[in-house]
């Protein structure tokens, strides 16, 4: 039976393997994520806050052991893929 509960569960699954493909193989801030997906939620004055839907689906994944934190600051990557360093 669909329900709006059940349509919910549907979307997160979709939005978990969305930020999964975006991640590939790059470690990535919600904020990169966010913008090559284009979700991007409001918030009234805090830029950061724009990213809260990235961010929360970034740590159900991480309590799932999909994903961590990588070495650099605020960057996430998938834990079934190695991330390829760039020369800077």
């Amino acid at each position: 039976m669909d329900t709006p509960k059940a349509f919910a569960r549907i979307g997160i699954v979709y939005l978990e393997e969305a930020i999964l493909t975006a991640l590939g193989d790059e470690a990535l801030m919600p904020s990169q994520i966010s913008k090559r997906l284009n979700i991007l939620g409001y918030a009234e004055g805090k830029t950061h806050e724009r990213y809260k839907i990235v961010r929360g689906i970034l740590q159900r994944l991480a309590n799932d052991g999909r994903v961590e934190r990588h070495h650099q600051g605020h960057r996430w990557k998938r834990t079934d893929i190695e991330v390829v360093e760039e020369n800077t």
